[in-house]
């Protein structure tokens, strides 16, 4: 192709292009319109969306907040209950630390009379030790008084004879102017006679007086402390006699509960026996132990050690509900106390567990299902071929009686509580 034709061509193209493109440029601008169109609907779309989101989350929010109230009212109510079953725990706890510091009341007192009867003993030798030295400060006394009154007297001697000194001088005649003076001898000799005489009369003590005075002060002081301790002695002997009185009285006034308390059961248990718990000296309850009587139906009033072996399990038992009627304590445990009861005092016992278990728990252990049968809860114990206990929970069905000759017995724990221990 030749130049020309190349350019003639050309311009034929370009002729072409020009006379297309206002068509190209609509068609372009057609599609720009539709895609932002498309866009437009999207955007509102999306905001529609993102309204139904925000809805959404306010309405989730909303929920959340109203959750979270419930949580917590269920919080505060929560922490109000744990509060009371503190203060629940608290007052038992008080009632149980009341119950062993009244508990703990007798051993003390007992504790602080042996206190006091060790420290009456000590005072004793105390006081028998100041009586000693005050016997050896009189003497001392006595004997310095003796020296201060054979001072005075060798003091007035020697006053006297230095009287008659002076006197016997004055009566001698002056010497004359011509006498000759006395020689240096004579009046040696005349100063060793006096110097012998001086040494005849002893030695003077000048501090007598004051000590004396210092050995009065003393005795004085020992006779106010013997004062003293017998005043202390009489007030520990008041102490002790006024607490063996409450002992007495508080024993007199338990047993006395008690044997009310034994009266009652004794004869609930044993089916209209009659049951006597009384001092084995009356006068003086602490110089003598307990004497437990009981009289089953049909025989006559016994001690405790006449009994069968069955009737003093009977009577034991009756005994330990009287004091727990008196004083009960928060945990009991039995093991096998039923064994020598036959079946109907067996049911009594298990009966009046079952009541006394409104105010204590108790572990009961047993093989007689007359006695199980009365239980909260039931625990089992077996051994396997492994030589190892271990426990199972057990129902009353499952419990076969030891009077049961054709099974072996099971081991079973019952337990009898209060409401609401664990």
């Amino acid at each position: 192709m030749t130049g020309t034709e190349t350019k003639s061509a050309l311009s034929g193209h370009q002729k072409e292009y020009l006379g297309n493109l206002p068509e190209a440029l609509s068609t372009k601008i057609r599609t720009l319109q539709e895609a932002n169109q498309a866009a437009n609907d999207e955007r509102l779309a999306a905001s529609r969306e993102l309204e139904a989101v925000r809805t959404s989350i306010h309405a989730t929010e909303a929920a959340t907040a109203a959750r979270r109230s419930e949580f917590d009212e269920q919080k505060t109510s929560r922490a109000q209950k744990d509060q009371q079953l503190k203060d629940v725990e608290s007052n038992r706890d008080a009632a149980k630390a009341a119950l062993e510091t009244m508990r703990a009341v007798e051993a003390k007192q007992l504790d602080r009379v042996k206190e006091q009867v060790e420290e009456k003993r000590k005072l004793d030798e105390h006081r028998l030790k100041l009586v000693d030295q005050l016997a050896r400060a009189q003497e001392a006394l006595r004997t310095r008084s003796t020296m201060v009154d054979q001072e005075n007297v060798r003091l007035q001697q020697a006053e006297a004879h230095l009287a008659e000194v002076e006197a016997a001088l004055k009566e001698l005649p002056a010497p004359e102017a011509d006498e000759k003076p006395v020689s240096v001898d004579d009046l040696k000799r005349t100063i060793q006679t006096v110097s012998a005489q001086l040494e005849s009369m002893g030695s003077v003590n000048l501090r007598a007086l004051e000590e004396y005075d210092s050995e009065k002060a003393r005795l004085d002081e020992f006779q106010s402390e013997v004062n003293r301790l017998s005043t202390e002695k009489q007030d520990l002997l008041s102490l002790v006699g006024e607490i063996e009185k409450k002992k007495r009285a508080k024993l007199t006034e338990v047993v006395t509960s008690v044997a009310v308390g034994f009266r009652e059961i004794y004869g609930e248990l044993s089916g209209g026996g009659e049951g006597e718990i009384a001092l084995e000296n009356p006068d003086d309850p602490l110089a003598g132990g307990l004497l437990i009587k009981a009289r089953p139906i049909g025989k006559n009033v016994q001690r405790l050690e006449q009994l069968s072996g069955g009737e003093k399990s009977l009577a034991s038992l009756a005994f330990v509900f009287a004091l727990q009627r008196h004083d009960p304590s928060p945990l009991y445990v039995f093991d096998e106390v039923d064994m020598s009861l036959d079946g109907v005092n067996a049911e009594n016992v298990g009966r009046m567990l079952r009541r006394n278990a409104e105010r204590a728990q108790f572990v009961v252990i047993s093989l007689r299902k007359v006695t199980l049968k009365f239980a909260h809860r039931l625990f089992g114990v077996t051994m396997h071929g492994d030589g190892c206990s271990r426990v199972v929970g057990l129902k009353l069905d499952e419990i076969v009686d030891v009077d049961d000759k054709d099974r072996a017995p099971p081991a079973a724990a019952a337990t009898l509580a209060a409401p609401g221990a664990a």
